[in-house]
């Protein structure tokens, strides 16, 4: 069972921030990341040595545009069904 899901609307992967709350909450608690992979960059194995289970949704989206709202339904209905 997880304890504690992170949820993050930008790519997990290559965000430092999270890679330091991941590497501090996993000494307690069982972590869950969820992330949105915006760009559809193919992700390699290598790079999720750090997290324990790693989710991403892979529907490309414009960052920093209007258009971002037409997209954010669709990646919170994911978040929920996730």
């Amino acid at each position: 069972m997880i304890d504690i899901a992170i949820v993050r609307s930008n790519s997990v992967i290559y965000d430092p921030r999270v890679r330091k709350i991941v590497g501090s909450l996993s000494k307690k608690y069982s972590l869950a990341v969820l992330g949105w992979n915006r760009e559809g960059r193919s992700i390699k194995a290598s790079s999720n040595s750090d997290f324990h289970q790693v989710i991403l949704c892979n529907l490309k989206a414009p960052a920093c545009k209007k258009r971002l709202v037409l997209y954010l339904p669709l990646f919170w209905a994911w978040y929920f069904i996730n």
